[in-house]
């Protein structure tokens, strides 16, 4: 049997080691490339004065490479300031940049050299921080794949809804992730309360139990949903056996097989409006029959 692996609970020392750790790989890697590129630069100017052509160019394509970055300026300081207070906690539709430059523009002008620089050089050093960040840091790309797959469903619902709205065609949909690695939750809509009936008339189950079912089949196929469909079964066994046992007062070992013979004749203990076909242990009853039972 494959064991089951336990991750191990990090601490949060461990991670702020863990992430100083990444973020000094990522500044190697970067000189390891940059030694890499002046080492190219040396054979391509060799080959320059060798052969007499472009191999600078051809060999670097120097012509479609940033050569260098633009410093962070106390304009550009104050800019990223006021946008974050203009917009305050408005997180859902901020303003953009280009939005209200101008406004900021008209302010920045109004400032004196002494208060430009009074307002921006503390905020310097954040700003040039989260650039590193942007350069050396690890993104999350699961994450960055939720947002886009959520904002999607969102633009894809206004759409069937609109279309429904226009054209009368009912639809139902159903959306999950493909891989355990990301975060999207079962997602479904339906275009109307006949929709959203249809999977209880059609598999006698909740629109919500169907989207999970569909989970499970996108991250491991079938065999993911025949794993479920036992689980769930063995837990609404136990539940059966347990409404048995606490049914009968007496300190019985119930035996399933024979019960007749050798509980209702010895103990006195007879089964009533038992609703299925006939009286057997928990363990050999389908999902349906403990249902009915259940709900009996």
């Amino acid at each position: 049997l494959k064991k089951k692996h336990i991750a191990e609970k990090k601490t949060t020392a461990d991670k702020c080691d863990a992430a100083k750790k990444r973020c000094k790989q990522c500044v190697s890697y970067q000189e390891a490339c940059n030694a890499a590129a002046e080492r190219l630069e040396e054979e391509a100017i060799k080959l320059h004065a060798e052969f007499g052509s472009w191999y600078k160019e051809d060999i670097l394509q120097l012509d479609h490479l940033k050569t260098e970055s633009q410093g962070v300026s106390h304009w550009n300081v104050f800019v990223r300031a006021e946008a974050k207070r203009i917009n305050g906690g408005n997180s859902k539709n901020p303003l953009k940049v280009h939005e209200i430059s101008s406004s900021i523009k008209k302010k920045w002008k109004l400032m004196s050299e002494e208060e430009k620089i009074a307002v921006t050089d503390p905020l310097l050093k954040g700003l040039k921080e989260h650039r590193d960040s942007i350069s050396y840091g690890q993104w999350n790309v699961n994450l960055e794949l939720f947002m886009d797959a959520k904002q999607s469903l969102v633009l894809i619902q206004q759409y069937i809804s609109a279309f429904h709205a226009h054209t009368g065609t009912q639809m139902l949909l159903l959306a999950s992730r493909g891989s355990a690695d990301l975060f999207l939750h079962p997602f479904s809509m339906w275009t109307s309360d006949h929709m959203l009936d249809f999977p209880f008339h059609q598999f006698k189950q909740t629109l919500a139990k169907v989207s999970s079912k569909f989970k499970a089949y996108c991250l491991s196929g079938i065999e993911g949903m025949v794993n479920r469909y036992t689980s769930t079964t063995n837990k609404l066994r136990s539940r059966v056996k347990n409404i048995i046992n606490e049914s009968i007062v007496s300190k019985v070992q119930i035996v399933y097989m024979e019960f007749h013979d050798k509980i209702t004749v010895l103990y006195g203990i007879i089964i009533e409006h038992w609703p299925i076909d006939c009286f057997r242990s928990p363990s050999e009853l389908t999902q349906a029959e403990v249902n009915v039972l259940l709900g009996a």
